[in-house]
């Protein structure tokens, strides 16, 4: 683990364009409270309750996270261009 990141940090250092966009991200995070959203607690056992939904829409584990956490909050819409999320009936997906 920490080999990896020494190897991040390296290849970081060398290119200035990857050091400048994780910059740019870091910026946008900082945004976010001016959009009038509401960010949600994500509890570490969601990742387990998620497993049904993952093997029922066939989801990788962090859209099952996402739809277990939209599931929970009686969310039912969601914006994406993953188009695994049609495969579920209980939400509307928009695509950008």
């Amino acid at each position: 683990m920490i080999l990896n990141r020494i190897k991040l940090f390296n290849i970081l250092k060398r290119s200035q364009k990857l050091f400048l966009r994780l910059k740019n991200v870091k910026l946008a995070v900082k945004k976010i409270p001016r959009f009038n959203v509401k960010i949600l607690s994500v509890p570490i056992d969601a990742i387990f309750q998620s497993k049904e939904l993952r093997k029922k829409y066939y989801l990788l584990t962090n859209d099952s996270l996402n739809l277990h956490v939209m599931k929970s909050n009686k969310i039912s819409d969601i914006a994406t261009n993953d188009r695994d999320f049609e495969r579920v009936d209980f939400i509307k997906v928009w695509r950008p």
